[in-house]
């Protein structure tokens, strides 16, 4: 569809023109499930994003077939700028899941993306401790994927339980040790101690 399209490859002319004609802002690809926001979203095309968000009753967590919401996209891929926008859009949900359980926050931990991360723990109930299908979380995550930014940015927080263990019973200490992150597991194993009584 011609909005989908004009979506993804971020031409805001033709997105704006087409809006203007009356085009369904909620459309689904009959493929995908997605709509015009989340090929904006994960391509990272603000000016579309903006357009979009612009028009009345647009459904800001419209979920793919993958159950994933526009922010999932615009986290997974680093799109700072997007998923600031999303953030600022009344009634976006922060900690929707995918079909793997994964929150946005885990999907940007994983991903190492700090600046994104650090936009999402500052948005009111943000859940960090959320747990994916796996079990891990979005600490986890990172310390199993080496992003020693990310995880100094999870710890930072008072509610971060680091005594979560996935579907496997490894902490994220377990999952940091089997990729010998030295510098990530001293954090972790600091953090541990000085928080002794969660388990």
């Amino acid at each position: 569809m011609p909005i989908h399209r004009a979506a993804q490859v971020g031409d805001a002319n033709v997105a704006e023109v087409l809006l203007q004609a009356g085009v369904d802002v909620d459309t689904k690809d009959p493929n995908l499930g997605r709509t015009p926001l989340s090929f904006a979203a994960e391509n990272g095309h603000a000016d579309v994003v903006r357009l979009l968000l612009a028009k009345e009753g647009i459904d800001v967590n419209s979920k793919s077939n993958s159950n994933r919401i526009p922010l999932s996209w615009a986290v997974a891929n680093g799109h700072a700028d997007v998923v600031r926008l999303l953030l600022a859009t009344e009634g976006v949900d922060v900690n929707t899941k995918s079909d793997d359980n994964r929150t946005p926050l885990s999907l940007a931990a994983e991903c190492g993306h700090a600046d994104v991360v650090g936009l999402l723990l500052a948005k009111e109930g943000v859940d960090v401790n959320s747990q994916s299908s796996g079990g891990q979380t979005p600490l986890s995550e990172a310390a199993q994927n080496g992003h020693v930014d990310v995880v100094t940015l999870l710890l930072a927080r008072d509610d971060v339980d680091v005594h979560l263990k996935d579907n496997g019973g490894r902490t994220a200490l377990d999952l940091a040790m089997g990729d010998d992150r030295k510098e990530i597991c001293q954090l972790l194993q600091s953090h541990m101690e000085s928080s002794p009584g969660i388990s």
